[in-house]
């Protein structure tokens, strides 16, 4: 977009096309021996003609997964405006932060909690949001599978905070609410259906599946809350844009 969009690039036929350029001698020879074999054609006349298409890119499209990155980690961080939210949040992920760096600072640590646990932890990665909920994911599992008894026996080998019950299922409806985010996340940015008619079938999708798992949460509908009001700024005007609804209803999927 930036050498297309410059007018000094759009008539320029290039150095190659350029004659009074000086060439090498053994250029010339090599020109000499294929001239009877090569049909050259000039170009340049071509080029030059302008009817305002050759060198006019299509409207820019905003990557959607960094779009939906900036809603899981800009956006959802507005949901703290409540007290309530803000004290809950704040003391269960201290807890886990805790957990985390013990683990990827001590080859120690990480070996109790695979014995404990037959898991390793995961630690979040702050390039890749979709890490946190990946880390928040596989903690669950861990007590899913083994029992509060294994979180409490690690928190307790590593000297760190036990969870309370409300920070566990603080935990649950999180990972509950941004399941939808991370959903679609991985289908906008994988590498087999990349057509722009996949967009909004997926936002509305997302749309549609926060609306329902917010009737069952209680400590984060702020947070669905949050996510929805992000959605709505930050994809709200391609809704109504024409080339992707067309390129929606011309995906026979959809």
């Amino acid at each position: 977009f930036q050498v297309f969009g410059e007018d000094e690039n759009n008539n320029a036929v290039g150095s190659d096309g350029d004659a009074s350029q000086p060439r090498e001698d053994g250029e010339d020879q090599d020109d000499k021996a294929e001239a009877e074999e090569v049909e050259f054609v000039d170009v340049s006349a071509l080029l030059n003609e302008h009817d305002g298409l050759e060198f006019e890119l299509p409207k820019h499209q905003r990557c959607a997964c960094h779009l939906l990155n900036l809603i899981a980690t800009v956006d959802a961080t507005k949901a703290t405006s409540s007290e309530a939210y803000k004290k809950v949040y704040r003391s269960t992920f201290g807890k886990c932060n805790a957990l985390w760096n013990k683990c990827g600072r001590s080859t120690l640590a990480a070996e109790t909690v695979e014995d404990v646990c037959s898991f390793q932890l995961l630690c979040p990665n702050a390039t890749r949001w979709n890490s946190l909920f990946l880390a928040v994911e596989r903690l669950l599992r861990i007590i899913k599978d083994k029992g509060d008894g294994a979180i409490r026996v690690i928190c307790t080998d590593l000297k760190v905070p036990m969870f309370n019950p409300a920070e566990l299922t603080f935990l649950t409806e999180y990972a509950i609410a941004m399941s939808p985010v991370a959903q679609a996340t991985n289908i906008l940015q994988a590498e087999a259906n990349v057509q722009m008619g996949w967009l909004l079938p997926t936002i509305n999708l997302l749309t549609a599946k926060l609306d329902r798992e917010k009737l069952r949460l209680k400590y984060c509908r702020l947070l669905v809350d949050a996510l929805q009001v992000g959605i709505k700024n930050r994809f709200g005007h391609m809704t109504e844009d024409p080339e992707l609804i067309a390129a929606a209803i011309l995906l026979p999927k959809f």
